[in-house]
């Protein structure tokens, strides 16, 4: 799922990206953004996303996946965000799969400029990235790596989109392709 970044990337990386402003305006509801595996279910079949940013069924290759999908009983149509065991190396250190609605998690805070965001990822170690939703189906993204935060094991203590790429990590032993910012 491709979801813009909110903020231009290197030397501009505390403005807005055009057509974010948006956001900076006060629309959209934030939300919690996990660092996990996207999941579409749509007719109570579970997709994954597929390289090229498109759907396909889980499949036997991610026969893990697909069985701990089923084990969480059956879901409503809608889009999750799958963490845990096995997912992007567990950053959230949850012990178990988790699946949660995307835009579910609403936050008590409302960080709508560059400060305010950096500072709510300074002050919320454990919180991977915020997510703007809006009602017409628009949708910005600020991830703590972003603001030179670390994040697990990867990207420590720099921005990978100011270098230019995100590489994702290898979800339950299948490689993804590597994506640009």
């Amino acid at each position: 799922m491709n979801i813009r970044n909110l903020f231009e990337a290197g030397e501009k990386g505390n403005t807005f990206a055009p057509g974010m402003e948006w956001v900076r305006d006060g629309v959209g509801t934030p939300c919690i953004f996990w660092d996990g595996l996207f999941i579409k279910v749509e007719n109570g079949q579970s997709l994954m996303e597929d390289p090229t940013g498109g759907w396909q069924p889980t499949s036997i290759e991610n026969r893990e996946l697909a069985d701990a999908i089923f084990l969480m009983g059956k879901q409503k149509d809608g889009l999750y965000q799958l963490i845990g065991p096995g997912i992007n190396g567990d950053p959230h250190k949850t012990g178990n799969l988790q699946l949660h609605p995307f835009g579910g998690m609403g936050t008590p805070w409302d960080p709508r400029d560059y400060p305010s965001v950096h500072n709510f990822f300074d002050r919320n170690p454990g919180i991977y990235g915020i997510v703007w939703t809006n009602t017409d189906g628009r949708t910005a993204k600020a991830v703590r790596e972003d603001f030179g935060f670390d994040w697990g094991n990867r990207n420590a203590g720099k921005s990978a989109r100011a270098a230019g790429t995100v590489s994702k990590p290898a979800i339950l032993g299948n490689p993804v392709a590597k994506q640009t910012a």
